[in-house]
């Protein structure tokens, strides 16, 4: 038998063979249009919703069965058939003109962007397929669920209504990733090597970073689009498309194509987020006893520093080898000394910001912050936020530790009553907080400026094709300047509210030996017995010494 038309539509036709329905695509009908059409010219006609919207779904081009006759007089017979007797017929006319027993509607709920569908049952439903039906006619076509679907009904049909229960699910848009500067060199930022257990290995020491002229620092990587979603009736949800990436450059430094290179030789620093290139002066022997070096700019010793030599530079200095009984300064910068420094009573190291050794024995430290991977020993070190000594061999001992904020260490040694000693002059967290609170707002705040500011000399450029005097060049290089200082500011509080516990804190993560003399805020805290894995610190609401078991 072949297929007979029933009706032809512009997108679509209905055929019928044996006693069922075809469904014929002739272009993207909707669910609702079909239902309609079936209820209007075939109203006997019992609709397998799940086929109708699997095959507008899977777009097929052949003729697709989505239901059936609910008798042979809708195909066009014109005499009932052989098997029927009236008196089946005139039972059939009862039950068709039997008043049927009051049923509450069921309800679907879309939520307002189109994501969620939940379904409400009356107590006593089981029809799957006038649920499907209804659904086909809000449009629900992706995300149905017909687990819940048919969990909806078990409970319904066990006596309990069902109030809005999800049963269909859109797929949410992916945002588009934002465009980055992928740098080719690590930065030097001193980070800690996580070991066994997450506690800590060492510390990373170098903080210079020297490059040639032409060298590749970074490669400018694209936004990407994004990936769209999908609501519950089908309609696409557009992603937020990543945005272009912001690359505050500093000096020394430009943009060939998608690279960003050197254009001379010099110190790559990073100051907060900006990049640049600065002066660097190298040393590639030993400083010997007696020599004296004084540079306005980033020094790099890749030997020793040996006894009787100074060593002094206005950036940052980073020694490759060891240091003796010297004197080692930084004026505006940090001070890295790879091996260590065996002072022998007489070496002095003096930073405006931090100060990273191997090792410490028998020096004079003075900086922002003191980083150390091995030991201290017999020496006198002055921070002016914190000392960390937490590395797998973090050692103070027979030492001398004053600090503002907080002193963090593996291990603390007397090898002689009283004579290791912390002193914790104590800081207000509070404060510290209310300012890192608010420096991101700046930060956001100065990039909008420069961003306004980089596109108007952009346009200005493209207009004249030659500098002109009155565009605002050195404005912009001051506030890139005011951006870098401001981020570096947030990184430091970062860090240092990171090791801080309460106002002042000292943190053991191994064990304190009996004897150690401490000292936080003004109170005493004498360790009169060996403890450790704990933070002692500053209470400010209690205005009292606490203690706190480091979590595992």
């Amino acid at each position: 038998m072949t297929f007979e038309t029933i009706l032809q539509e512009k997108e679509f036709s209905l055929l019928s063979k044996d006693n069922g329905v075809f469904l014929l695509r002739k272009g993207s009908p909707s669910s609702k249009k079909i239902l309609e059409t079936l209820r209007e010219h075939l109203p006997s006609c019992e609709v397998n919703v799940k086929a109708l919207l699997l095959a507008l779904k899977n777009e097929m081009i052949y003729p697709v069965r989505i239901g059936t006759f609910a008798s042979r007089q809708e195909e066009g017979a014109s005499l009932p058939s052989q098997t029927q007797t009236p008196e089946h017929t005139s039972q059939a006319q009862e039950r068709q003109t039997a008043p049927k027993k009051h049923m509450p509607p069921a309800t679907l709920d879309i939520s307002p962007d189109g994501m969620l569908c939940s379904l409400s049952l009356p107590a006593g439903w089981s029809n799957l397929q006038q649920v499907l039906v209804l659904c086909a006619e809000r449009g629900i076509v992706h995300g149905l669920r017909l687990s819940a679907v048919r969990e909806a009904l078990k409970t319904s049909c066990s006596g309990l209504s069902v109030q809005h229960l999800p049963i269909a699910f859109g797929t949410p848009p992916i945002a588009g990733k934002d465009g980055a500067l992928a740098l080719e060199i690590p930065r030097p930022d001193g980070k800690a090597v996580p070991g066994d257990r997450g506690k800590i290995e060492n510390y990373l020491l170098y903080s210079i970073v020297p490059v040639r002229e032409n060298e590749r620092v970074a490669t400018l990587l694209d936004p990407t689009p994004g990936t769209a979603g999908k609501t519950v009736r089908g309609e696409l949800v557009l992603p937020r498309p990543g945005r272009k990436a912001i690359g505050y450059v500093g000096k020394g430094l430009a943009f060939r194509g998608r690279e960003l290179v050197a254009t001379r030789d010099g110190c790559l620093l990073w100051k907060g987020g900006v990049l640049s290139i600065e002066p660097l002066h190298i040393v590639t022997e030993d400083v010997q006893p007696g020599q004296s070096i004084t540079i306005d700019a980033h020094l790099l010793v890749e030997g020793h520093v040996r006894d009787g030599a100074v060593v002094e530079a206005r950036g940052n200095v980073e020694i490759r080898g060891s240091v003796g009984r010297a004197d080692v300064s930084s004026l505006e910068g940090s001070v890295s000394i790879l091996w260590g420094i065996l002072g022998k009573g007489g070496g002095y190291i003096r930073a405006a910001e931090e100060i990273r050794a191997g090792y410490v024995d028998e020096a004079i430290l003075e900086g922002r912050t003191v980083v150390v991977n091995e030991y201290i020993s017999r020496s006198i070190v002055t921070a002016r936020n914190g000392v960390k000594v937490a590395g797998k061999k973090g050692l103070i001992a027979a030492s001398s530790v004053t600090a503002k904020a907080h002193v963090n260490a593996n291990n603390i040694r007397v090898l002689s009553r009283g004579d290791t000693r912390i002193d914790l002059l104590g800081v207000s967290r509070s404060a510290l907080f209310s300012e890192y609170d608010l420096l991101p707002h700046r930060i956001r705040c100065l990039q909008r400026k420069l961003l306004r500011m980089s596109e108007t000399i952009r346009n200005s450029l493209e207009t004249t094709q030659q500098t002109q005097p009155e565009l605002p060049f050195d404005m912009y290089r001051r506030l890139l300047d005011v951006l870098g200082d401001t981020q570096a500011r947030l990184l430091e509080l970062h860090d240092l509210l990171l090791h801080l516990r309460g106002d002042a804190s000292l943190s053991v993560s191994g064990t304190a030996s009996p004897g150690v003399e401490v000292t936080i805020k003004g109170m005493a805290a004498r360790i009169d017995k060996a403890w450790g894995g704990l933070h002692l610190f500053y209470h400010p609401t209690f205005q009292g010494l606490a203690v706190q078991e480091q979590s595992a």
